[in-house]
């Protein structure tokens, strides 16, 4: 859902996917002006007070090798100031961004030789995902025994099982309320 909604940004400037070279890294400085995008558009951070990007592990190597890098808060420090808590694969945050660091992302396919990487940046109301677990109306099992079949089942031979699924989908609000940042990764 993200990847076809969200207004997309390249590392370093590039204007297309195709344009992109292995020297053009996802670096703080793109994730900063990701950021700031957003907040020039007046979306407001994520619910945790803070604007929310999403790594693909590769690029979590390059964050944190990048010499220029500075400003982190660790997870520690973090949760320490922070009433939200910490949020499940957080790394830290910097210039009012909490780093997660995700392994089933996806990759940027530039149909080249280069191997890129897709990244998140979320604010306010981004997306939102059907939570059915406590919910009657999202999930419900029905079960009915073998004698409960009448004249359809005389020989109470037959009981069905059935389930109905209301809905679980995860639906991005707004375009503009997130960016999709594509770049190459120097891991190797």
């Amino acid at each position: 859902e993200l990847d076809s909604a969200l207004t997309v940004r390249y590392a370093n400037n590039v204007g297309a996917l195709n344009s992109i070279t292995a020297s053009d890294v996802c670096t703080m400085k793109d994730f900063i002006k990701a950021s700031i995008a957003l907040k020039a558009a007046y979306v407001g951070p994520h619910e945790s007070g803070k604007y929310v990007a999403v790594l693909h592990p590769h690029v979590e190597y390059d964050l944190l090798a990048e010499e220029n890098a500075h400003g982190w808060l660790s997870v520690r420090e973090n949760a320490a100031k922070d009433e939200s808590g910490v949020m499940e694969g957080e790394l830290g945050s910097a210039f009012g961004m909490r780093f997660i660091v995700s392994d089933p992302m996806t990759a940027a396919d530039n149909s080249g030789s280069v191997s890129c990487k897709n990244n998140y940046i979320l604010g306010e109301e981004c997306f939102g995902v059907v939570d059915i677990s406590g919910s009657k109306e999202g999930f419900q099992m029905i079960i009915k025994d073998h004698e409960s079949g009448g004249q359809a089942n005389p020989l109470n031979m037959y009981g069905t099982l059935g389930y109905k699924l209301g809905g679980f989908v995860a639906k991005n609000f707004a375009a503009g309320r997130g960016r999709l940042l594509k770049g190459a990764t120097s891991f190797a």
